[in-house]
């Protein structure tokens, strides 16, 4: 997985930075930018009112072009035209809106009577529903207002009027389309074709057809969506992550050690960039930058990783539990009645784990020096030591890795070299799940009399949980 992010990484995309002003160097080739600039709001603002305005006066000068030799093709193109920049309607706009699709759809039925003939549909002026040519206007303004019906003043010509209605039978026949806006947030609007649904609602029927949808938060528009739907066909859209979405998002990278889960919206925001998309957290010394990969943010590089690349160093404290396996257990009680059958050289043991780490300059590689104390439980498992009894056995070590994964080596108390290795997974904010393996290789030791003792076989491993403290 690490190389491939890193091989990802090596293409130039979008940068977002989650706070202070963006620095460009520090992402070379990515594009920077702000969370405002990309999931701040999306206003109904005075270029709708413009374009609003702008389909009024084109519905007005169109009309008398019916009049004119070829005048339905100015009427098409320029209804065409003014409809194009308008993507959220308000409740004052559907009636010009509706009146302009009828109007062209009057057009259409006038220039090209058959919407199954290929210049109709060479024209682009005819849409396709269930394996049916018809004519374009008139179904996007049946998708508009379903429910409306074309008066003499509306439609005076009678077999265009007769021709509304028929189109209008079957769009209601053929079954509706279903939108679903995924993670839509209780507190969001969705306003389609200028009428608002339910607040909260995330699933609505559509008449095939085209629809213009907003998605609101209070009287401020946040997201815009234009719809072709089709009869039976479901639709799936995605809530795209407001600015609030990103506070939590900053804070939990700006503790975390490796990977953090995202919300599905903040993911679909970020699927709406040009990829590959890192998220930038400012620190007091640098800046940490993950990078977006399915539903999750990766550290940008192996060291910041572990929190520790250019970020300073840390300390972890973990707690666990482990299995030893250790024959002189048993053999050093057997005179206490320890069974001497190896299998059950065993025990089941707590393990507390203290450690600080470095990073190695400006490589992927860190260092560090820990502990890992061991209390193996039940009878015997205690180690005559000369005048004393250990039962408390300590692997001071030291350790390398890259990454999530370390190589250890360090002296097993009371009577072996620990070798093996560890690792540390981050879960959430600064908790890792971590765990590790060691290998006891005994160390000979000269007695008074007789000779060396020679050390049984000894080895341990453990799992558990970690904290990291840190920058």
């Amino acid at each position: 997985m690490t190389s491939l992010l890193l091989l990802t990484a090596a293409h130039a995309g979008t940068a977002v930075w989650l706070s202070g002003s963006p620095d460009p160097s520090q992402t070379p080739g990515d594009t920077a930018v702000t969370v405002d600039d990309i999931a701040g709001p999306d206003p109904f603002d005075e270029s709708d009112l413009a374009a609003a305005r702008a389909l009024v006066e084109a519905l007005a000068a169109s009309r008398p072009l019916l009049d004119e030799f070829d005048g339905e093709l100015a009427i098409i193109q320029r209804i065409d035209r003014a409809l194009a920049p308008i993507t959220v309607l308000r409740p004052t706009d559907v009636d010009p809106m509706w009146q302009a699709l009828l109007l062209q759809g009057l057009a259409v039925h006038r220039y090209f009577p058959d919407p199954t003939a290929e210049e109709a549909q060479s024209a682009g002026v005819s849409s396709t529903f269930a394996n049916r040519a018809e004519n374009r206007g008139w179904a996007n303004a049946i998708a508009l207002a379903p429910d409306r019906l074309p008066t003499v003043r509306d439609l005076p010509d009678d077999a265009a009027r007769l021709a509304y209605q028929e189109q209008r039978a079957r769009a209601l026949l053929v079954p509706d389309s279903v939108l679903t806006i995924s993670h839509l947030p209780d507190t969001a609007i969705m306003r389609i074709d200028g009428k608002v649904q339910v607040s909260g609602a995330n699933r609505v029927a559509l008449v095939p057809g085209h629809h213009r949808i907003s998605i609101e938060h209070g009287d401020t528009v946040h997201q815009r969506l234009q719809i072709i739907a089709m009869p039976g066909e479901p639709i799936e859209a995605a809530y795209l992550a407001d600015t609030t979405a990103f506070g939590p998002v900053s804070l939990a990278l700006a503790d975390a050690q490796g990977a953090v889960s995202l919300s599905p919206a903040v993911v679909a925001r970020a699927e709406s960039l040009d990829g590959p998309v890192k998220l930038v957290v400012p620190q007091k010394r640098g800046v940490k930058v993950f990078l977006i990969d399915g539903t999750a943010a990766f550290p940008n590089d192996l060291s910041s990783s572990l929190m520790s690349g250019k970020n300073g160093p840390v300390l972890r404290v973990g707690l666990g539990g482990g299995w030893v396996y250790d024959g002189d257990y048993l053999l050093q009680n057997n005179a206490d009645g320890a069974p001497e059958d190896t299998a059950t050289v065993n025990a089941g043991t707590p393990v507390v784990h203290f450690s600080g780490q470095l990073p190695l300059g400006d490589t992927p590689l860190h260092a560090s020096a820990g502990v890992d104390l061991l209390v193996p439980m039940g009878d015997f498992h205690t180690l005559p030591t000369g005048e004393q009894e250990v039962r408390t056995r300590a692997f001071p070590h030291l350790a390398i890795g890259a990454g999530p994964a370390a190589l250890t080596v360090g002296w097993w108390t009371p009577w072996h070299l620990g070798v093996g290795a560890q690792a540390t997974v981050p879960i959430q904010l600064a908790w890792s799940v971590m765990g590790g393996f060691t290998q006891g290789v005994g160390i000979p030791r000269a007695r008074d009399t007789g000779p060396d003792f020679e050390p049984a076989t000894a080895r341990f491993g453990w799992i558990g949980a970690s904290y990291t403290f840190g920058d």
